[in-house]
Formats: C-alpha cells, sequence, structure tokens
C-alpha cells in the first residue's frame, strides 16, 4: 500500500515521513466524491468515528475554485462542530470506542497535546506527542464536550500547539485565549517565523502548523526546542493596540470626511466668512439672528449645533477651516446685506419699516441682534402717550426746554434705530445727581446689550482701544463715563473719523467705524 499511495497522482500534500507513518496506520484512502454537481478526488481522513473528512487534491481545489469560485480544501459532514480526533502513537487515530481507564490514564501522564488541524495531530502523533485535533481554531468547545462526555480529564491537556497566525489574526488569538482559559494546565507554543519581514519586504504574515515544520526524525525534545511559549494575554493586548490605531486612523478619515461634508451643507445655507479678518458670521436658528463669531466661539456653536455627532474639538476647527472656504465674502458685500435700515428686531418679531409690518424674524433679514423687549402695538402712535413717565423724566433733567428735550429723545431714537453718520456727539454735562447715569441707564435698557461699547476715555485712546471696539460682536453705540475736564486731542480724532462720513481710519484692525458716541463729561 506504501507503493501505490506515492504512485498516486497528484500526490498526497503533506511531507513523504509523514504520508508513511499514516500509510502505517491505515489512516489515509484515496477516493472520490462529488461537491455540489462536480466529482472530485482526494483522500479520505480517518477520524475515530463514522464521518470521514475529505481532503481535495489541488486539480479539484482548482476545478472547483474555476466552476464556483470558492476555495474548497476540506469536506466533511455539515450541521454541528466535527468530533475532535484523538492520535495517539502507539495506535494512530483511536477509535472513540475504545477509550477506557487505561487510556484516559495514559493520556493524563504523559500528557495530550492540542492544534487545530488533521495533518498538524499526526505530525505531532510522528513525533511522539498524543495529539488532539479539534478541526480548526474554534473547535474549542467540541474539544471541551468530547473530553466530559469521555471522562478524559482536562488536567491531562499540557500543550497547546497554535498556528503561527495566532501571532497577528485576532479571531485566532481570541478563540486561543478562551480555549487557554478552559485548560489552565495546558501552555501555548508556536513556531515562531524565522524572519520577521518576508523575502517581498513585507511582514511576514505566515500561517505554520506542525505539519509545515515537523521534519523526519524530529523527537518530542526538538519539538520543545524549536517552538516558543506565548504569553496569550500579551499577544491580546498588542493587537488590541494595533487594531485600535489602525481603527482610530480610519474611522477618523471616515469621520474626517462625512465632517467637512456636513459643514459644508450648513454653511452654504448659513454662514458667511471673512477670511482676511477671520471673521465668521453664522445664522442661529433658534433666536433667528445672525451671530457674528471667531473660529474658537464657531467650533463651540458646532459643537453644541452637532452634538450627537461627538466631534472632537481640535478636528472640528480643522473640519470648519476647510469647509468655509464655500462661505467667503467680501467686507463691502457683507455690509450690503447687515446695514438694511428696514427692520428693526423685537424679542418677537420684527418691524418692516418699509411695508409696515410687523412679521416673524427670519434668516433674510440679516439682523444681529434684537430690542430687548416685545413689540406690542398700541392704539395711539404718539410717545408721549406710548411713554409719559421717560417723555417727562427727559424733559425735566433739562428745565423743561423743547429744544434740549427733542435733543435728548432724537438720540434715543437714533440709537435705536441704528441711524449711521451722524456727524455729531453728545456731551452730558452737570453736577452729580442730574441724571446723566440714569439716562445712559435708559439707554442701554432700550438697545441691546452686544451692541452697546462702554469704555474709558484713556483705554479707548491707548493703542488698542480700536482693535478691542473691532473685537465680539458689531457695535452702534459707544458710551465714555466721566471723561473729565479734558480730552487728548489723539482722542477727539478718534471721535471724529468714527462719527464721519467721509473719514479713514488708520486703525486696519477697526471695521465698524461709524458709531453714535456718547459722553459723560463732569
Amino acid at each position: 500500500m506504501n507503493t501505490i499511495l506515492w504512485t498516486l497522482a497528484p500526490p498526497l500534500p503533506i511531507s513523504k515521513h509523514l504520508a508513511e507513518f499514516a500509510n502505517q496506520w491505515k489512516l489515509i484512502s484515496k477516493g472520490e466524491r462529488f461537491y455540489k454537481n462536480i466529482k472530485v478526488t482526494g483522500w479520505w481522513l480517518f477520524t475515530g468515528v463514522e464521518e470521514l473528512i475529505f481532503l481535495l487534491d489541488e486539480h479539484s481545489r482548482n476545478k472547483v475554485k474555476q466552476t464556483y469560485d470558492e476555495n474548497v480544501k476540506f469536506l466533511h459532514p455539515k450541521g454541528k462542530g466535527l468530533t475532535p480526533v484523538l492520535f495517539v502513537p502507539e495506535m494512530g487515530v483511536v477509535n472513540h470506542n475504545y477509550i477506557d481507564d487505561a487510556l484516559r490514564e495514559k493520556l493524563l501522564k504523559e500528557g495530550v497535546a492540542v492544534v487545530e488541524g488533521w495533518k498538524g495531530a499526526l505530525a505531532l502523533c510522528y513525533a511522539n506527542f498524543n495529539s488532539f485535533a479539534i478541526h480548526g481554531c474554534q473547535g474549542g468547545p467540541s474539544l471541551l464536550e468530547f473530553m466530559e462526555k469521555k471522562s478524559i480529564p482536562r488536567e491531562g491537556i499540557k500543550d497547546i500547539f497554535a498556528d503561527t497566525d495566532v501571532l497577528w489574526n485576532p479571531n485566532v488569538t481570541k478563540a486561543y485565549s478562551k480555549l487557554a482559559l478552559e485548560l489552565p494546565s495546558a501552555e501555548i507554543s508556536v513556531f515562531p517565523p524565522a524572519t520577521f519581514l518576508n523575502p517581498e519586504g513585507g511582514i511576514n504574515y505566515r500561517k505554520d502548523s506542525p505539519d509545515d515544520w515537523i521534519e523526519e526524525g524530529f523527537t518530542k525534545e526538538i519539538v520543545y526546542e524549536k517552538t516558543t511559549k506565548i504569553n496569550i494575554q500579551i499577544i491580546t493586548q498588542q493587537q488590541i493596540k494595533i487594531q485600535t490605531y489602525v481603527t482610530e486612523k480610519r474611522i477618523k478619515k471616515e469621520m474626517d470626511l462625512d465632517m467637512v461634508h456636513t459643514l459644508r451643507e450648513f454653511f452654504e445655507e448659513n454662514l458667511f466668512f471673512l477670511p482676511r479678518l477671520n471673521d465668521y458670521y453664522v445664522f442661529n436658528k433658534e433666536t433667528c439672528l445672525w451671530n457674528h463669531l471667531d473660529l474658537e466661539e464657531l467650533t463651540y456653536f458646532c459643537l453644541n449645533k452637532f452634538e450627537e455627532r461627538n466631534w472632537p474639538f481640535s478636528p472640528l476647527q480643522q473640519g470648519i477651516k476647510s469647509a468655509s472656504a464655500c462661505a467667503v465674502l467680501s467686507w463691502k458685500a457683507l455690509q450690503k446685506l447687515f446695514s438694511s435700515k428696514h427692520f428693526i428686531g423685537f424679542e418677537n418679531g420684527c418691524w418692516n419699516i418699509k411695508k409696515r409690518q410687523f412679521e416673524p424674524l427670519r434668516k433674510e433679514h440679516y439682523l444681529l441682534s434684537t430690542l430687548p423687549f416685545k413689540y406690542e402695538p398700541l392704539h395711539t402712535g404718539h410717545i408721549m402717550e406710548a411713554a409719559p413717565t421717560i417723555c417727562q423724566w427727559l424733559a425735566d433733567r433739562v428745565n423743561g426746554s423743547e429744544l434740549l428735550t427733542n435733543v435728548l429723545s432724537a438720540a434715543l431714537f437714533a440709537c435705536i434705530l441704528k441711524i449711521e453718520y451722524p456727524e455729531r456727539f453728545l456731551f452730558l454735562t452737570g453736577h452729580s445727581a442730574t441724571g446723566k447715569s440714569t439716562f445712559f441707564l435708559l439707554l442701554n435698557s432700550l438697545l441691546s446689550v452686544e451692541t452697546v461699547y462702554t469704555v474709558s476715555a484713556e483705554d479707548f485712546a491707548c493703542d488698542f482701544g480700536l482693535e478691542d471696539l473691532a473685537s465680539g460682536p458689531q457695535k452702534s453705540v459707544i458710551i465714555f463715563h466721566d471723561i473729565g475736564r479734558s480730552v487728548t486731542n489723539h482722542f477727539i480724532n478718534i471721535l471724529r473719523t468714527l462719527v464721519s462720513s467721509t473719514g479713514e481710519t488708520t486703525q486696519k484692525r477697526v471695521r465698524r467705524k461709524h458709531k453714535l458716541t456718547w459722553k459723560n463729561k463732569n
């Protein structure tokens, strides 16, 4: 039979010494069977039970690949997991019906090795190991069930010879980890690759099993010498680290693409970007107002708006820089949009001056702020009837002078209506307790807090005064408290520039030149 085995074509895909050892115990026989509609040829592998494993020869494997585009190496009964195959050097493959107490005692005393494949177990048996073939790394549960059924003690399992891919395949490593927990007496060993890199210069991802490296004449001692015991927990941790890095990179790339796409869709309809000034004007749907933000503020705005995306701060900031290119606008075009004099915003809507009607706030109103109170229609249109207390208080401050009362009233209306280019600034003078501070409190109560800039004359005239004015939301009123009896020429020149309809400032950081300016002079 030895002669017949080695004259068959194609040859058996195992080493000659292993084939001779298998033939000695009559473990392999040539045969044929059908796979779907194709007749295939190969070898029947004895398993110790009725269910045999059929090993396809190379010719049949190629035929299946060409016909069905499937990689098939073994054929075996489907359904439940295959029963483990027990190899014993003096017996070959053990018939499961003949496992008795003497054999159990022998296995416990000498120990048993576990390996994935039938050929691997054959190779270990050749090297004088008792061995179990568990039919793949996922065969652990079937092995444990079989051992319990046959009363084989788990303490008898001393070695697990894993295929080399346990070092780099997380699924294989996980399966061996579970098996090792159930077999505390066993140590996991592997035949390490001879080199870290393969001949092509890539990482050497080999998948060697014992039948690939057990040579003729190998003994137990040589097997232990050639293999290395591994710490499956450390291998798992290293794989998790690599897998986490790769996954994070992939997720980050996917997240970045999704982030930029999502932001671009939002920015195209709701953002204006001034690249030279690094200013962003974004529409806030909740308030129906446009918010003037810097990059950091816009990042927090987007973190809140897209909270369910869980975007990290720094990547989001980079995404904003990429996506905002679709919203670039010039300063002149932006001024044209936001300098409309047709709308007065209230907390509950917007008064359309041109149409003389009250309407809901809309994006197209291009409002940066609203007045800090609600609009309620009155039957009378006269200010004396609508706000008699305020009107009387203003008149009392100027001793009933109609001219001065009209000046103060006009100033309040100019602030509310955001009248530009006044070419005037108002000084309120007088002793203490004459109403100057109260007038400013009244003015503040009539305006949105974001539109008022309150500062001392000294701070405003310093090198960074205009820069501070330019930062944050757009201001329409500047208030100076207690400027004293004298001011510097530099301070006066800045005021002239701000209120002039033609003046040009040399401070490049100032974007909002035309303000109403108020002073409280003692």
